[in-house]
């Protein structure tokens, strides 16, 4: 009897939660890997949440097209997220719990804890999100590392290169006009 009970919990359980899932609108899927309507508009809010720390107001038709460009932008980081994620798990990179606390404590060790919490109030981030973001970063270092370790460019390729995008590569400042 309790084990019917127990299961018909659990059967109950999972159908809750799938339902919910399987209303999520999807925005972008990227190598089987979706990227959700919530999770797009997190990271909108997140974006303009920097964007009006500094002042920037978010009203008429300017204020509707700096959102607009923020949302595309933020999908634009989704996807590289994915990608990143992706390429690191073909290639066996992962980042351990631990160099993730490691990194989040040495940051909270340069502001005091209390300064730091504080911090993530005003970017309204949570402990998780940031580790989330520290996680992806250590990804990238080591995936950026493992890509480029045999990379070698001779001083002949630098200078063909160079004389071949000469006009692409050289800014002129005009300290006067």
């Amino acid at each position: 009897m309790a084990k019917a009970v127990l299961l018909g919990m659990l059967v109950v359980f999972l159908v809750v939660s799938g339902c919910g899932k399987q209303n999520a609108e999807i925005v972008a899927e990227i190598n089987g890997v979706q990227v959700t309507r919530e999770q797009l508009d997190q990271k909108v809010a997140q974006f303009k949440n920097m964007f009006e720390m500094q002042g920037f107001q978010f009203e008429g038709e300017e204020g509707s097209e700096m959102l607009s460009l923020l949302e595309r932008e933020s999908l634009n980081q989704l996807i590289t997220e994915a990608l990143i994620y992706d390429e690191a798990k073909k290639l066996n990179i992962s980042v351990s719990k631990d160099e993730v606390q490691s990194s989040y404590d040495e940051m909270a060790n340069v502001y005091g804890k209390e300064v730091f919490k504080d911090l993530l109030k005003q970017q309204k981030m949570t402990e998780e999100q940031l580790k989330a973001e520290i996680e992806l970063m250590l990804l990238q270092n080591s995936l950026y590392e493992q890509v480029t370790a045999d990379v070698s460019i001779s001083e002949e390729q630098l200078r063909d290169y160079f004389e071949a995008n000469q006009e692409d590569l050289i800014q002129y400042r005009a300290s006067h006009i």
